[in-house]
């Protein structure tokens, strides 16, 4: 509705290389070499979404979204057999 965000978005395909399941996920804006030491081979996948644009992302993706100014948003969360 308003407002600027980047969105960084993982595929499932990658997630040994993005979750550890001793700390967790992976802090695109922070990695960690030493608890993700293959965080490199994650192809991320960014965007900036601004005021009327849409994000979809299917299930299993990780997702980190910062905002870059005063923002209102909408999301849902779609749940169904498919997910």
């Amino acid at each position: 509705l308003k407002g600027r965000k980047q969105a960084i978005l993982y595929s499932p395909e990658d997630k040994p290389h993005y979750f550890n399941p001793a700390v967790g996920y992976l802090d695109p804006l922070h990695p960690d070499d030493g608890e993700f030491p293959t965080w490199r081979q994650a192809r991320a996948w960014t965007g900036t979404i601004e005021a009327g644009d849409f994000l979809i992302w299917g299930p299993n993706w990780a997702h980190h979204v910062v905002t870059q100014s005063d923002s209102i948003t909408v999301s849902y969360d779609v749940v169904n057999d498919l997910n």
